[in-house]
């Protein structure tokens, strides 16, 4: 029977020379005459090799050249010679090979243990062809895992065991299989306990897209589709029992489960037979064997690759792809991640790994830059170029760039702060007296912030500063003026910023310290008695849907609105008595004696009171009225139930008045006309949130149809209160200029890009009633049922409105720019397996 595909590698080697004088064939070697002799030669008994593969000796002269094929049996019927040399063209055949006179040795791969073939070598000489055949048999299978045949989205492979003998087999990346190992600690136990079940000696042809294990039910298949051109990867063969528990038993001296802290790396032999982790002592049969899949095409390089700026910690270059480059990809690796990786992957893998893994994909011409590489360090660009779709044509330019130190003057900026009247910003001024800034590097947050921040300033800017590398920016700090750093922040509160500059050769220069504090805000209260009306408990109804345009909830719940921030007792004699000891036994689990723990609470409770006559102040001054439980979204904790849990966590008893919730605030404004008017007001830099402290996240009011996509923060929503003063409206926000509209108020907390995650879609505006006082006084007791959320501490990190307003980077007009932060391979690869994990 005709076997294709099968023949993947061919090695033409090197040139012998002639036979000697004494052989009886030497006449028609040194004649004029053509000679074609064929041999086989002898592979190392009981070599696996020798069992999926045969290599010949030709001696050969006057032959142009020569191709061949290979049939299963012994095969007496002769095939053409131009057949043979027409199917050498396709896929999986021999190719045409050149011949060389004298001895020319080829080697043909992809055979199975124990089973006879027949080899037909065609010869091409002058005007005819010759076809000869050699018969060759293989020996048995003398390993545990014989690799037969791999192409470039699969293999083939043997397991030679007894009938009866259960074992599982697992096929990985190597570099998912040596992080695991680095990383988490995985040993190849772990690996086999998810191993696919088998019996007795198979040989598996595996591709993408071949069922895992087929044992298990249709609906339950998964399908390997991870085989890439050129890959490495590991198989592993383990034996087990019958309902697939590996043989063997865990180390107790290593603990269960597979994982052993202190495992050592396995070495990197291609193929052993031997359990070499000391978590598992395994009484069957193992194997594990390092392969690579058929490697693409390599071709010459056509790319151009051209180094347009070095600095001392940054790179970038220009590529342009060359004649018939469909794509290719950049990448970048350290000298000691090269090498680190390379002893995973081998020389055979290393240009695939770093193709898939570590560069990204483009077609046009670019300039590519990376930033935060380290001085004295070498690294390694990679461009890897593609020439048609399917991958299997590639070219690799291969760039070693040494990084080194800056022989120019470091760049000195100074920082001063800037007054303002905004409360809610805060401004500093960064000027190069020398005129050299070619960027700067920032971080800055509130004092709170960093004086709980959990490493120094150095580190903590070397960790998280913001580089601003944008000429627009630069030269104005380089301007006489300087620079105008301005940042969201919150009313009276002050901040700190870290800044140093780069010169020339993005050398950073030492770094300078400013701070500044916010101003107070300050308002005019109204002589109204709207406040008056307003204030006491209500109960409001409201409709909404926790998903957009699922089923609605129309919700019930008392709302207490009030103009006094006070909710604590009026001295300190009046705090509850179990939560004195709690707090009590709080400062002296510290380390303080009971008369200094009464003080430090006495001190907080102190502070507790002046901010909250400050924050009744303010409410008053600004005409707010705060509205207290918005039961739909969670159940209230006010200032004093976060003052008395020792879960929660503060820099200022301030903070209390911030963190708090649900809560919402309306405000009283008199318009041109000299009519007053009361709207619930969500602006997010003057609006302390819904909640903060008592969640997981900052939840704001904003605006939005649930039949768009908009998110409107900021909204004012207009408020009416009856005639009879017992019906306060919230109504949606009436605006022809959007679409759609109206905008109902709506409620959700910032994941990503400072955009809102919706907790609940509005569909009506909220309606208030006047009473609910018996339910209010259940809802604020600080009994809660068990779904009611617990606070968590204080965790404004400050760049909730440290936004800092910057011009964007220009495109250039030939090349698209692509700059990124340096990688290490430890962290890419850590990154990759925490995103597998989840």
């Amino acid at each position: 029977m005709r076997k294709s595909g099968l023949f993947l590698f061919l090695t033409t080697l090197m040139f012998l020379g002639s036979c000697s004088d004494d052989d009886p064939q030497s006449e028609a070697v040194v004649s004029n005459e053509p000679v074609i002799e064929i041999s086989t030669v002898t592979g190392e008994e009981g070599s696996s090799v020798y069992a999926t593969s045969a290599s010949f000796n030709l001696t050969l002269k006057g032959v142009e050249s020569y191709a061949y094929e290979v049939e299963e049996g012994e095969v007496t019927d002769t095939p053409d010679g131009a057949v043979i040399f027409a199917n050498a063209e396709e896929e999986g055949g021999s190719g045409i090979i050149a011949a060389e006179d004298g001895t020319n040795t080829v080697t043909v791969y992809g055979l199975e243990g124990n089973t006879t073939y027949t080899v037909f070598f065609a010869f091409k000489l002058d005007k005819e062809y010759v076809v000869k055949a050699q018969t060759v048999t293989t020996p048995a299978y003398s390993n545990v895992i014989s690799l037969i045949s791999t192409s470039v989205d699969g293999l083939k492979f043997h397991v030679e065991v007894d009938e009866d003998t259960y074992y599982r087999y697992g096929i990985t990346l190597a570099d998912n299989y040596y992080t695991m190992r680095e990383q988490f600690f995985m040993t190849d136990y772990t690996f086999l306990e998810s191993g696919v079940v088998a019996k007795g000696p198979q040989t598996f042809d595996i591709k993408n897209g071949s069922v895992m294990d087929p044992n298990l039910p249709a609906d339950e298949w998964n399908v390997y589709n991870y085989f890439l051109p050129g890959g490495t990867y590991i198989l592993l063969m383990g034996e087990c029992d019958a309902e697939g528990n590996l043989l063997g038993e865990i180390n107790p001296e290593f603990g269960g489960g597979g994982i052993m802290w202190s495992q050592a790396m396995p070495d990197f032999d291609n193929y052993v037979e031997e359990y070499t982790d000391e978590d598992f002592i395994y009484d069957g049969t193992f194997a594990r064997m390092r392969f690579w899949t058929a490697s693409p095409t390599i071709r010459e390089n056509t790319t151009e690759v051209t180094t347009l700026k070095k600095t001392e910690t940054s790179l970038t270059i220009s590529v342009v792809p060359g004649e018939g480059v469909m794509s290719y990809g950049v990448g970048i690796l350290s000298s000691t991640d090269y090498e680190h990786l390379l002893g995973w992957v081998g020389e055979k893998g290393i240009m695939s790994e770093i193709f898939y893994n570590y560069t990204s994909r483009e077609t046009e011409p670019n300039e590519v830059g990376w930033t935060g590489l380290t001085v004295g360090e070498t690294y390694k660009v990679f461009v890897i170029s593609n020439y048609n779709e399917d991958l299997t044509e590639q070219s690799m330019y291969v760039m070693d760039v040494e990084m080194t130190e800056s022989t120019n003057p470091d760049c000195q900026l100074v920082v001063t702060p800037v007054s303002s009247t905004d409360p809610y910003s805060v401004t500093f001024n960064v000027k190069a007296p020398n005129k050299d800034c070619y960027g700067f590097r920032y971080l800055m947050n509130y004092m709170s912030d960093w004086e709980s921040a959990y490493y120094d300033d150095e580190k903590m800017f070397s960790m998280y500063g913001v580089d601003i590398k944008d000429a627009s920016v630069y030269n104005l700090v380089n301007s006489d003026e300087g620079y105008n750093l301005v940042f969201g922040s919150w009313e009276n509160t002050e901040s700190k910023i870290l800044v140093a500059g780069y010169n020339v050769d993005e050398a950073l220069s030492g770094i300078q310290e400013s701070r500044n504090t916010s101003a107070m805000e300050t308002g005019t209260p109204l002589q109204s008695d709207l406040f008056d009306k307003i204030s006491g408990t209500w109960t409001a109804t409201y409709t909404y849907s926790k998903y957009k345009g699922g089923e609605t909830t129309t919700a019930s719940f008392p709302v207490v609105f009030t103009q006094n921030a006070d909710e604590g007792p009026a001295s300190i004699s009046g705090i509850a008595s179990e939560d004195y000891q709690n707090l009590l036994d709080y400062w002296m689990g510290r380390g303080y004696d009971e008369e200094t723990a009464k003080n430090r609470i006495e001190e907080y409770f102190n502070d507790y009171k002046e901010s909250a006559e400050k924050y009744s102040e303010k409410y008053r001054n600004l005409n707010r009225i705060v509205g207290n439980g918005f039961e739909p979204l969670h159940k209230f904790m006010g200032t004093w139930d976060l003052f008395c849990n020792l879960s929660y966590e503060s820099a200022t008893t301030d903070e209390l008045f911030y963190d708090y919730g649900p809560k919402m605030f309306l405000q009283v404004v008199r318009n041109e006309a000299g009519e007053e008017e009361i709207g619930l007001v969500t602006y997010e830099y003057a609006i302390p949130p819904v909640s903060s402290g008592v969640t997981y996240y900052d939840y704001v009011i904003f605006g939005q149809n649930s039949e768009g996509e908009g998110i409107y923060k900021n909204a004012t929503f207009p408020v009416t209160l009856s005639e009879d003063g017992n019906t306060l409206t919230v109504h949606p926000v009436e605006d022809n200029t959007i679409s759609p509209y109206p905008l109902y108020p709506s409620i959700g907390y910032y994941m990503t890009a400072n955009y809102p995650s919706l907790t609940l879609w509005g569909v009506s505006g909220i309606t208030f009633t006047r009473g609910g006082e018996e339910l209010a006084t259940s809802n604020m007791s600080r009994s809660f049922n068990p779904n009611a959320v617990e606070p968590i501490p204080a965790h404004r990190s400050g760049n909730r409105f440290m936004k800092t307003y910057l011009p964007t980077e220009k495109t250039a007009v030939k090349f698209k720019k692509v700059t990124k932060e340096y990688q290490s391979l430890e962290t890419i690869l850590k990154a990759r397996i925490q995103k597998d994990l989840k």
